[in-house]
């Protein structure tokens, strides 16, 4: 589907571009142990490590609890990106 938009819009179908950013979503109580508290945002929940292209299609994505600092998923999330884009991405 992402290529198909991506040729749709003029561009190659593999990305050279990944933008990197994070977003806690709210855990319900029942989560559990799944669920870490984000204490800069004050929420209880799950943190989900997203890479985009820059017409803003998701390349990959890496779910972690809240309570994990971004950087120790990134080289989880640049590995997803490379087998995402065949290595396309420059980092």
């Amino acid at each position: 589907m992402v290529l198909l938009i991506r040729h749709a819009k003029g561009r190659n179908g593999q990305p050279t571009v990944a933008l990197i950013d994070s977003r806690t979503v709210q855990s319900p109580p029942e989560s559990g142990g799944h669920a870490g508290d984000d204490g800069a945002k004050k929420r209880n929940g799950s943190k989900g490590h997203l890479a985009v292209d820059t017409l803003g299609q998701y390349v990959a994505l890496v779910v972690s609890p809240a309570n994990e600092q971004d950087r120790a998923r990134a080289g989880e999330l640049v590995t997803a990106v490379n087998r995402a884009t065949g290595g396309a991405c420059r980092w």
